[in-house]
């Protein structure tokens, strides 16, 4: 009996410490039409890691590509050192025709130091109705993962969880 209590404990405190790894807050159910066309433009780079922007928008092109939605697959070729101006942004997405624009911020994007080196992602996805000029969706979260775990598989894991599928 003692040790069956031990395990339950023990469950109890691993089951603590998983929920501590992630935060995520949406302010509304995740809607998009899949009718419309989506251009996924440049993501802010608040970080210190050379082309975080760029790898969190081709993680959330093909994630949303995924899920069949109609993506406008054009590449901006811009590198991180390029300023972030959100109206050029949405200039560039009105003239491919694109009904929805989906930019973001990398707000953490890292492994953090120690002996298992976890990864470390903190993003926002908002979407925007070029037609109304108006955000449809918008969400944050943050997440950190194992030693074994790359950057770029917890990305994919959060995004997949910011837009609720």
């Amino acid at each position: 009996m003692k040790k069956l209590l031990n395990v339950i404990i023990l469950l109890s405190i691993f089951s603590i410490i998983l929920a501590g790894c992630s935060s995520i807050y949406d302010n509304q159910q995740f809607s998009v039409d899949k009718k419309g066309r989506i251009y996924v433009g440049k993501f802010k780079n608040n970080t210190e890691t050379f082309l975080a922007g760029e790898r969190a928008a081709s993680i959330t092109k093909t994630v949303l590509s995924i899920y069949g939605y109609d993506i406008i697959n054009i590449s901006e070729n811009q590198s991180d050192d390029d300023k972030y101006e959100i109206e050029k942004i949405k200039s560039n997405a009105k003239n491919l025709n694109a009904d929805i624009l989906v930019t973001g911020e990398i707000n953490e994007w890292r492994y953090k130091t120690g002996i298992d080196g976890e990864p470390a992602v903190g993003l926002s996805l908002v979407f925007i109705d070029l037609k109304s000029n108006k955000i449809i969706f918008s969400a944050v979260g943050a997440k950190s993962g194992w030693g074994h775990e790359s950057i770029t598989t917890l990305a994919q894991k959060l995004i997949r969880n910011l837009i609720n599928k």
